[in-house]
């Protein structure tokens, strides 16, 4: 309960969160799929990546896919690094709030438009045939 310890405990704390952003730095943080210099760029992790790589691989879709390999510690910079690059940002999440749209604002100060977001919260994986016709709805 000592102010002073708490204190030099969360600037311990900090450090070792800050060293830990500069060892993850060394790690591949981000994967880059399907056509590299499109300007349609789908934003995913997780269990989403086979079907959005399905999705825009078989209906041959104008699109590049960032599949972000690591939450914490962000790469903040590189995933900004790729939505300025992009002309439309498409969301792809297996949850009904957009939990990493969410984080994705809070670490860069991007916001993704609710009409780009597909989300599905009802527990089960995307396919990539719905998929693909949703993502063709939003780059039209």
């Amino acid at each position: 309960e000592d102010a002073e310890t708490t204190r030099k405990n969360f600037e311990r704390k900090g450090k070792i969160t800050h060293e830990i952003a500069k060892e993850a730095e060394k790690f591949e943080m981000i994967k880059m799929h399907g056509k590299k210099d499109s300007k349609n760029l789908i934003i995913g992790w997780g269990s989403t990546k086979g079907a959005i790589v399905d999705a825009i691989n078989e209906n041959n879709i104008d699109a590049k896919f960032l599949q972000i390999l690591f939450m914490k510690p962000f790469p903040s910079k590189k995933v900004l690094d790729e939505i300025k690059k992009a002309k439309n940002i498409i969301l792809v999440e297996n949850n009904v709030t957009g939990q990493l749209g969410d984080l994705i604002t809070r670490k860069t100060g991007f916001f993704i438009d609710n009409k780009n977001k597909i989300l599905k919260g009802d527990g089960r994986p995307f396919f990539s045939d719905e998929l693909a016709e949703e993502i063709k709805e939003r780059i039209k």
